[in-house]
């Protein structure tokens, strides 16, 4: 290997260590991404949720000594067709990083392989064109319609509720009808 390959390999790997994790709870997962500035489709409590729908959970975790810099959960579901799975918001980094993408969107495509994951629908994180690059450089395209919604509310429940209520329009604090059994 010439001099200038290695220096462009030190500079692209500068110690990453990459896992895979299949536990559905992950306290420093979760604390990552709420550091990082994730989503909730990538937090473990999201994973819980959709296990009940019989989806299993998949972690590629990179770090850097014992601190996770980057990541992204994909949620696998077994069909009769095969295994198909989603990863809504992916990858997540702690800072905008071309070649840690790069080695995660990698690493996400081997899990896939090996876990015969017949279909992955991605969805890369909003604004992040480096992550929506390494994608569809390793042949993925972007999915329609959305997998994650692309608006939301985000309510602040620490505030009393009749005060939440009084914030809301009056449609909005409509209670549905209740359906009869």
């Amino acid at each position: 290997m010439s001099s200038i390959n290695a220096v462009r390999e030190a500079l692209e790997n500068p110690g990453y260590e990459v896992g895979v994790s299949n536990e559905i709870t992950d306290p420093s997962w979760d604390a990552f991404l709420a550091a990082a500035g994730g989503e909730y489709p990538q937090t473990s409590m999201w994973a819980q949720v959709k296990s009940e729908s019989s989806y299993q959970t998949w972690r590629v975790i990179a770090r850097q000594g014992s601190k996770i810099v980057g990541g992204s959960q994909l949620l696998v579901r077994s069909l009769p067709i095969g295994a198909v799975g989603y990863m809504p918001l992916g990858p997540v980094l702690s800072c905008e990083n071309s070649s840690l993408t790069r080695i995660l969107v990698q690493q996400i495509r081997q899990l896939a392989k090996r876990e015969r994951i017949r279909f992955l629908a991605v969805q890369a994180p909003w604004g992040s064109r480096t992550a929506l690059a390494h994608l569809r450089e390793r042949g993925f395209s972007e999915p329609s319609p959305e997998l994650v919604p692309t608006a939301s509310v985000l309510i602040d429940l620490s505030s009393d509720l009749r005060l939440i209520f009084s914030q809301m329009s009056a449609t909005t604090r409509q209670t549905p009808p209740q359906r009869r059994a």
